[in-house]
């Protein structure tokens, strides 16, 4: 496998988990589509203000507030539902209200007579159509009456619920969670319709590390407005927090279903289709969400990555050529374009980038072994090796700069040092495909048969199949002796490689050396017939000739 394409989704790892707990995005903002600016601290405190004023009763200076912001923005979902709580409170204000003192002098006192003998006859009966109308009237009043009644109470609910909708916010600003979820729970209970509640109910546990009732809580909040889309937003990370991913998913579409410019959910698409391995879907995402966001660093970060996994190398490029201009000293933007400019051959450029990461952050072992692969590439192979060696001290179960250093040494003839570093890699990852190989190209060049030929069987196990290992079997099977292995090997690699050259000459030098004289003859003739410029033929034809 290629060790830069590793490298790669080591960095696209990092990237998500450094964007978790974008959670808190939205903030109070019904649009969610910017980052916290001075506009929305400014609306966020207009919002407070005109809350406070209805608090005092203050309702005209209140809807002047409220008129600001519906004026700039009309689809101001917070602005909206505090003027509704307004209007409320100004209808309940003659219901309310005690009558007013009298100005006329009270009357003068009326004897109170004595007693009178109680009458025993009755009444006059009323006809049965008065009684009727009566009654209808009767009922009539008392509904109106109730209805009244209502209302006033619901009024003075809802002033009550947004007095401790304001305590929750101010409570949770301030860090005091557990009285802010107490504070937002008392006003749903008070106001028991209100989205804006349940919504930040919601944030509030999910700052508090309850995610499985902030996701009811969300879910309450869609319930009762399915086009709020913070709500889909924010449930679709607290799904994602308790690794409910496809569920995530779903609600994120659904919050750019609400609202199609919604920029922070298309991105969070983009990073779930790119964790999934879905790099061109996650490109998508990605650029629907610079469309109404052009200039977020993260996602021209995360579009690199996702543009280098399909091999767009060009497109990753100028994806982390835009993130260097707003951000010139990005340590991760520089070891990005490291990688990318390896795979575009240009080994000069990848060096400067890589020796600025590992300059910008000297303590990152992944960086430092990027270092050493852009050395590597322009042939600086003894820097190569001084920077893998940092890299390996780095962190002690890096497997890639073990790997790498053994093949160096291995190529030197140091084998003493190459032993050391795939050891370590062996204790790292002992199923490993590439150390095991390496362990078996080691070990025979020491000559040690038994040692070469169990790693190069393990590499198969791990590698699947791999034409070079099993010439490599082979020819550890020829240094041991064992012929009959050795030709089984051989014909394997030409099975998979019909025209490794090399694996013909050897199995027809085997088959000699077992005595299979025809067997020998075939393949040897076979490749003077298929390559004449083969550098053995000459030996090949010498063999024929004594057979």
């Amino acid at each position: 496998m290629d060790k830069r394409k590793l490298i790669i989704l080591i960095a696209a790892g990092a990237v998500l988990l450094t964007v978790s707990g974008i959670i808190f995005y939205s903030c109070r903002n019904t649009s969610a589509s910017k980052a916290l600016t001075a506009a929305e601290s400014k609306r966020q405190n207009t919002l407070r203000l005109a809350a406070s004023y209805l608090e005092a009763g203050e309702y005209m200076r209140a809807l002047d507030l409220l008129d600001g912001l519906l004026i700039d923005n009309p689809e101001d979902a917070d602005a909206m539902a505090l003027q509704r709580l307004v209007f409320a409170a100004q209808r309940s204000i003659s219901l309310d209200a005690e009558p007013e003192p009298a100005s006329t002098p009270e009357p003068a006192p009326v004897p109170v007579p004595a007693p009178a003998q109680v009458q025993r006859t009755a009444a006059p009966r009323a006809s049965e159509p008065d009684r009727e109308a009566e009654r209808r009237a009767a009922d009539a009043e008392a509904a109106r009456i109730a209805l009244e009644l209502a209302n006033a109470a619901a009024t003075r609910d809802q002033e009550q619920a947004v007095s401790h909708y304001n305590q929750a916010l101010q409570k949770r600003d301030s860090g005091r969670l557990d009285e802010a979820i107490a504070d937002l729970k008392e006003a749903i209970r008070l106001d028991p319709r209100n989205y804006i509640y349940s919504h930040e109910l919601g944030r509030t546990l999910f700052a508090a590390r309850r995610y499985a009732e902030a996701l009811e809580a969300f879910q309450t909040a869609v319930r009762q407005n399915p086009n709020f889309e913070p709500a889909w937003y924010n449930m679709g990370g607290t799904l994602g927090i308790l690794n409910r991913n496809d569920e995530a998913l779903a609600a994120y579409r659904s919050a750019v279903s609400v609202k199609g410019d919604y920029f922070p959910a298309h991105r969070e698409i983009g990073r779930i289709l790119l964790a999934r391995g879905d790099a061109r879907g996650a490109v998508d995402s990605f650029n629907r969400a610079l469309q109404y966001s052009p200039g977020d660093l993260a996602t021209l970060r995360e579009i690199g990555v996702a543009q280098f996994q399909t091999g767009s190398y060009a497109a990753a490029e100028a994806s982390f050529q835009r993130v260097l201009q707003d951000a010139p000293r990005d340590a991760q933007t520089y070891y990005n374009m490291a990688l990318v400019k390896l795979e575009l051959g240009k080994t000069d450029e990848a060096l400067l980038f890589a020796k600025q990461a590992a300059d910008s952050n000297p303590s990152n072992a992944v960086y430092m072994y990027t270092l050493g692969l852009a050395c590597e590439a322009s042939g600086g192979v003894d820097a190569a090796i001084a920077a893998y060696i940092n890299a390996a001290s780095l962190d002690a179960n890096y497997l890639r700069p073990r790997i790498n250093l053994g093949s160096l040494y291995i190529s030197r003839g140091m084998l003493t040092e190459a032993q050391r570093y795939l050891n370590e890699a062996l204790r790292i990852e002992s199923s490993n495909f590439e150390v095991n190989n390496n362990l078996g190209a080691m070990y025979a060049k020491m000559e040690n048969w038994v040692s070469s030929i169990m790693h190069y069987e393990r590499a198969l196990t791990a590698g699947t199949n791999n034409p070079v290992v099993r010439l490599n079997l082979a020819r550890a099977y020829v240094g041991a002796g064992d012929l009959l292995k050795a030709e089984n090997s051989y014909q394997a690699v030409l099975r998979l490689t019909p025209d490794n050259w090399d694996a013909m000459f050897e199995l027809g030098k085997t088959c000699a050396s077992l005595g299979k004289k025809d067997e020998a003859r075939r393949f040897l003739s076979e490749l003077v017939r298929s390559n004449a410029s083969y550098p053995g033929r000459q030996e090949a034809e010498r063999i024929m000739a004594g057979l």
